[in-house]
């Protein structure tokens, strides 16, 4: 999604408070991406761990987030997998969207990075 949603940063951030008990510094939206339904930012917590956020509006496939737990769990330690909630859950709800948070990877884009030998 490139362009913000509407959803007001207050209540993400209560969000991410109340569900994950991350309480911010910064919270930036990420104009990234190809799917016109899914918006991403980058959250800072106040000890300055850097978050990724992920809202799907719509329909959300609970095994995009669940096959990755799996091959975790089966020692793949390569695959990032989503934070849970203090409830222990994958992802949440807030409004029309479902919010996975991720560790934040700082990385290149695949497209743009030149391929090694």
């Amino acid at each position: 999604m490139l362009e913000k949603p509407n959803l007001p940063d207050d209540q993400l951030r209560a969000c991410l408070q109340a569900d994950y008990g991350l309480a911010l510094n910064e919270l930036v939206f990420l104009p990234l991406g190809a799917d016109v339904d899914t918006a991403v930012y980058r959250a800072v917590a106040l000890d300055g761990t850097p978050y990724f956020v992920k809202l799907r509006r719509g329909a959300f496939d609970a095994a995009t987030v669940l096959i990755p737990q799996l091959l975790r769990v089966h020692s793949l330690a390569q695959v990032i997998v989503s934070i849970s909630t203090l409830a222990g859950q994958l992802w949440t709800r807030v409004d029309a969207f479902t919010v996975i948070l991720y560790p934040f990877v700082r990385g290149e884009n695949g497209v743009e990075r030149q391929l090694s030998e």
